[in-house]
């Protein structure tokens, strides 16, 4: 069966991350969608309900909507619903009130169908327990790809919910919402479902609110590995990119973590003197590290978006896998590059054999924006 076009997965809000079920769940949801009596929202919520149960990048994003909530009802409490690999970066989040957490199997096949599913049943027994003896006014399902929370959040007698129509059972929603930001950055999408709590969100800031450290130190982070070993760089292109900014006098440290990042890491280390620090930071330290740095260089992976949380000065390796536009964070001190390519983007999340779509981004390239990226930041330090 041929994977269907980009223009009819553009046109019909469905993603590369798993093109088959949302296609599927989106002829399903035309079948099931029935008129709905819209329930009002309240005016003053006490209780909300955000819910991603994604990756770790895609819940950092996500953190972009607390503080818009909490300005418009300052005294709600927030619940949040996500995974438990996820959960670690709500904690101590000092605007999210309770962490609820689901394991949905798809997420979680890698286990085993038989384990993943028995995950999945058991977290989602035990949330829907927690939800119904909170009582939410309002669930807002962040995530508009397939699998969402959607069918599990249905059953907690939640009376509003609101998701994107894009990731199925949209005919669960009391208030689905088409999505339309393919051109945009994903925090924008986040930020318009709060729209329907008669927020604007026009002036609102859509980079996450993910932010523990201001102070500035001098050494570059350099993360190279991804979730998907398709969106990674050539290891010699970043031994020769090292090199090149060792021999300018900066001091730089690697990040990764399992073995197959760790592997990437040592890799390098033995050819250049930057240090390997994989494996070896908890959540908060890799955190705290990437804010404080004073450039990070990173492929497409959850590195980019805690950098966008303190502005810190990155310079990201994107494919042509996904629609760049929703994963480059837009404030003035990021650069994502991309080869241009005839096939981009091909939303296929099983690439090609040859990636030229990353792995033609030329050393040079790269380095020269880093080398604008540190001069500008110095120069603004200095006013």
């Amino acid at each position: 069966m041929n994977r269907p076009s980009s223009h009819f997965i553009l046109k019909n809000g469905l993603f590369v991350r798993s093109w088959l079920p949302n296609l599927c769940l989106l002829f399903l949801s035309k079948i099931l969608r029935r008129k709905r009596k819209l329930n009002q929202v309240p005016k003053n919520l006490k209780k909300i309900l955000l819910c991603n149960i994604a990756n770790l990048g895609d819940v950092v994003i996500s953190t972009c909507v607390l503080p818009v909530i909490q300005k418009k009802f300052p005294n709600c409490e927030i619940g949040f619903l996500t995974s438990s690999t996820s959960a670690v970066v709500l904690k101590g989040h000092p605007l999210v009130t309770r962490i609820h957490e689901f394991n949905h199997w798809y997420l979680h096949r890698h286990l085993g169908y038989c384990k993943a599913v028995l995950h999945h049943w058991k977290s989602r027994r035990r949330f829907l327990q927690e939800l119904k003896k909170i009582k939410y006014d309002v669930a807002i399902d962040l995530y508009s790809y397939y699998p969402n929370a959607i069918a599990a959040i249905a059953k907690s007698q939640i009376p509003i919910c609101i998701g994107y129509t894009t990731g199925g059972f949209s005919s669960l929603l009391t208030h689905p919402v088409e999505w339309k930001f393919h051109d945009r950055y994903v925090g924008y999408a986040h930020l318009h479902l709060l729209s329907l709590l008669e927020i604007d969100v026009s002036k609102e800031s859509p980079l996450p609110s993910y932010h523990y450290q201001k102070t500035k130190r001098e050494y570059i982070v350099i993360h190279m590995g991804s979730l998907h070993s398709l969106k990674e760089w050539d290891l010699n292109k970043w031994v020769e990119l090292i090199l090149r900014l060792e021999a300018d006098g900066q001091k730089i440290i690697l990040t990764g973590r399992g073995t197959r990042e760790g592997s990437l890491c040592q890799y390098v280390a033995i050819r250049t003197q930057a240090q390997d620090w994989s494996n070896q930071l908890s959540w908060l330290e890799f955190v705290v590290l990437i804010q404080e740095a004073r450039l990070l260089i990173s492929v497409d992976s959850v590195a980019v978006h805690i950098a966008a949380g303190a502005e810190t000065p990155t310079v990201g390796l994107f494919t042509g896998m996904n629609l760049a536009s929703m994963w480059m964070p837009p404030f003035p001190f990021y650069v994502g590059l991309m080869k241009q390519v005839p096939c981009s983007p091909c939303l296929n999340k099983r690439g090609c054999s040859s990636m030229f779509c990353i792995k033609d981004i030329g050393v040079e390239k790269v380095y020269q924006n880093a080398l604008r990226l540190i001069k500008s930041t110095l120069s603004m330090l200095a006013t």
